[in-house]
Order: C-alpha cells, then sequence, then structure tokens
C-alpha cells in the first residue's frame, strides 16, 4: 500500500494504512509519502511502515518496492 500522508486532515496516510491493516487482518507492506522533513519516521519502524520525502525519487521507490514482500 501507498498512502499520502496530510497531518492537516482528519485522517492522515498512517491512519488509512494502520485501518485497512486492521480490517484486513494482515500486516502487509506499506509505504507513507511525505513532505514535512520534520516528520519523525523512527516511530513507523516498529510498524513495518516506510517512509518517503516528496519529491519521490522514481529510482527510491522502485528499489523500496524490489525489498517488498507480498503477502
Amino acid at each position: 500500500m501507498i498512502s499520502d500522508h496530510h497531518p492537516l486532515e482528519k485522517e492522515s496516510g498512517i491512519d488509512s494504512i494502520r485501518a485497512i491493516r486492521a480490517l484486513s487482518n494482515k500486516r502487509f507492506p506499506a509505504i507513507l509519502l511525505i513532505n514535512d522533513f520534520a516528520f519523525r519516521d523512527d516511530i513507523l519502524t516498529a510498524e513495518e511502515i516506510n517512509v518517503l520525502r516528496k519529491p519521490v525519487d522514481p529510482h527510491q521507490l522502485r528499489a523500496l518496492l524490489a525489498t517488498m514482500t507480498i503477502i
């Protein structure tokens, strides 16, 4: 799952990932796209949510996708 983070909206990209994981009862790979350089991405490590900062480098995205295991 790739989700865009909008911290000022009612639900953020993190909330979306958590909700869909809960509904599917699966811990699938996830990428969160952010444009906030002050965002602490270390808080997402335990949840296995990868973070890419915008603008996203297509080579970086492709490399990250290649390392993910699809369940």
